[in-house]
């Protein structure tokens, strides 16, 4: 059978930058599979699409480039702040101030920005709010495992299960990041 639309797909793929020779980013291997409603959004447009109309036990490989994945480098994203932002109850939390680690902060709408910590001063702290994978060309090799036919009527509930775990997942693990908004960052620890 197929990859189609709102179907759950399982699959195993390692990710590597630029090509079938670059560092190894990521792998998911069939211990502890990735599984997804195809079609539903939730992912790259352009790895959807390399899925399409793929069969079960298929192997198959193909390249994602910056512009198309998590985009370009934004200068823009990259920002400095003051470092006593990152003072809770009158101390600074020194445990969350680590170069190369990520922050999770709320802006001044509330709303959840994710950072990496670029540099840290005396007064400021360097903040990247890209994706970790922005700028970087990705290559992926996949082996689609199998799909689960949803029936009809257990379909919203199971549609909904789906989405929650995604949902899950993006917010932990895979969230497209954003620049905040203009104001105060709060941490969230």
């Amino acid at each position: 059978m197929k990859i189609e639309k709102n179907k759950v797909v399982i699959l195993t793929y390692k990710l590597q930058k630029d090509d079938a020779k670059g560092e190894m980013i990521e792998t998911v291997d069939d211990k502890s599979p990735f599984v997804f409603l195809f079609g539903a959004g939730s992912l790259l447009p352009e790895f959807e699409e390399n899925l399409a109309e793929k069969t079960a036990g298929q192997k198959f490989e193909f390249g994602i480039i910056a512009s198309n994945a998590y985009g370009e480098m934004d200068e823009t994203a990259v920002q400095h702040v003051p470092k006593d932002i990152f003072m809770i109850d009158g101390k600074l939390a020194e445990d969350l101030l680590v170069v190369n680690s990520f922050v999770n902060l709320r802006d001044n709408e509330g709303q959840l920005v994710r950072a990496r910590i670029s540099d840290i001063g005396d007064a400021e702290v360097l903040l990247d709010f890209n994706h970790p994978l922005a700028g970087q060309n990705l290559f992926l090799v996949v082996k689609f495992l199998m799909y689960v036919k949803l029936l009809k009527k257990k379909f919203n509930t199971a549609m909904c299960m789906v989405r929650m775990v995604i949902t899950i997942i993006n917010k932990n693990y895979r969230q497209e990041v954003r620049p905040p908004s203009t104001g105060k960052l709060i941490p969230v620890i």
